[in-house]
């Protein structure tokens, strides 16, 4: 059959499926580069970090970077570029579905770390945070969860669905008065 022995190409370019040659191996090269680039990195990383403290220290000095500051910097960028990557999605996900900007998404985003702000707070001063520490958590985040959803449901009730067949310069015009509003609240 066709699908099966090895492939040829004809002068065009294409194997004998019809697909590119050139265009499936460039993908793989392509596909590989970042990580190369990542890899090397990581190795000199590695090197001035370990195995040659003197590219970065005085003589005498002691190594103020180390690997546990490595990693818990790793882990604190993956955590703050998780936080971006939420807020970018809901504001693509709104601007798809309604084809509005909502310039209050950040601000129902904060309102939700408020509320859960004050719930952990609560738990702390209770003594539900020490004696019960992932439940607390678990529930806190919940309670965010659950207060910034509430505060979305408002605003697009509120502010947002009267005027939804409005011309398009008043929705606007609504969403950066919602995010004032919510900013001073």
């Amino acid at each position: 059959s066709r699908l099966e022995g090895p492939s040829t190409t004809n002068w065009m370019g294409t194997d004998d499926l019809g697909r590119d040659v050139f265009t499936r191996t460039m993908y793989g090269a392509r596909n590989s580069l970042p990580i190369a680039v990542l890899v090397i990195l990581f190795a000199w990383v590695f090197y001035v970090i370990e195995i040659e403290p003197s590219f970065y220290l005085q003589e005498g000095e002691r190594a103020r970077y180390a690997w546990d500051t490595f990693i818990s910097q790793f882990i604190i960028g993956l955590a703050q570029g998780s936080i971006y990557a939420l807020i970018a999605l809901g504001y693509t996900l709104v601007y798809g579905i309604l084809f509005m900007i909502n310039f209050a998404h950040g601000e129902v985003f904060m309102a939700g770390a408020y509320i859960g702000f004050f719930a952990i707070n609560a738990a702390e001063q209770s003594g539900f945070l020490e004696s019960q520490t992932l439940l607390a958590i678990l529930m806190t985040m919940g309670v965010a969860v659950i207060g910034s959803v509430i505060v979305a449901i408002l605003l697009e009730r509120i502010a947002y669905r009267p005027l939804r067949n409005a011309p398009r310069l008043v929705p606007l015009i609504t969403a950066i008065g919602a995010s004032i509003t919510l900013q001073q609240l």
